[in-house]
């Protein structure tokens, strides 16, 4: 049996991120600091799950500083990924 697969954009208006300080963490990727959270106009890019693993791709976030990247989330919850500050 095939793994069960799941892909699809998305688009969030006007949101929260919870757990997460985007800017701060852009600006000091020496320190592994955590917490805070992040307001939104708007969020969007795509999603893929397989086996656990979840990849967001093509993010996009509309705020004051605004910017872009991609993320990956294994079945453990650790985290990598990319960002591009505008």
């Amino acid at each position: 049996m095939n793994a069960l697969r799941l892909e699809t954009p998305f688009n969030v208006q006007d949101g929260v991120l919870y757990g997460v300080d985007i800017e701060k963490a852009a600006t000091s990727m020496i320190t592994r600091e955590t917490g805070g959270e992040t307001r939104f106009e708007q969020l969007s890019g795509h999603l893929a799950v397989e086996r656990g693993t979840q990849r967001f791709t093509n993010l996009k976030i509309a705020r004051r500083a605004g910017g872009s990247g991609n993320v990956s989330i294994s079945p453990r919850k650790s985290c990598q990924g990319a960002s591009t500050p505008k």
